[in-house]
């Protein structure tokens, strides 16, 4: 092999390790940053982080706020879910207005869509649950 090939296949080598290295470093650092927000929408990571970003100082203060937390905590889990259902609401009566319009190739394409984001979302967001990701009626005889 010469030089210059030589020269070539160690540039590119090192592009594709940079490349790889890179987007997994940063595919990394999303998920991280993500669970940190998702942990917002549960009773106890809402805790949890309030908690750090206050740092009770004292058992004393921290039991007058534990308290105040967890009440705001739980309000917040349920607001979080309560708006998930309401989007959904949303989404929902939109399909059903729109399917009496939609020609079956659309119909196909919106079951599958939808199905890929229920499935991505359930179990990942704390406030996703199967109840509040229904299936359309319109839409479970196409699976």
């Amino acid at each position: 092999m010469s030089t210059k090939i030589k020269s070539i296949f160690l540039l590119l080598a090192t592009l594709v390790i940079g490349l790889v290295s890179g987007a997994t470093i940063t595919g990394a650092l999303v998920r991280e940053r993500l669970d940190y927000i998702r942990s917002f929408s549960k009773s106890d990571g809402f805790v949890l982080r309030f908690s750090e970003m206050i740092a009770p100082l004292s058992d004393e203060q921290r039991a007058e706020v534990e308290p105040i937390l967890e009440a705001a905590g739980q309000k917040i889990e349920v607001t979080f879910s309560e708006s998930g259902q309401k989007v959904y609401a949303v989404v929902e009566k939109l399909e059903q207005d729109l399917i009496p319009y939609l020609s079956d190739e659309q119909i196909a394409q919106l079951q599958k869509r939808r199905t890929e984001i229920r499935n991505r979302y359930i179990g990942r967001f704390t406030f996703a649950t199967e109840e509040d990701f229904p299936m359309n009626e319109d839409l479970k005889d196409e699976e």
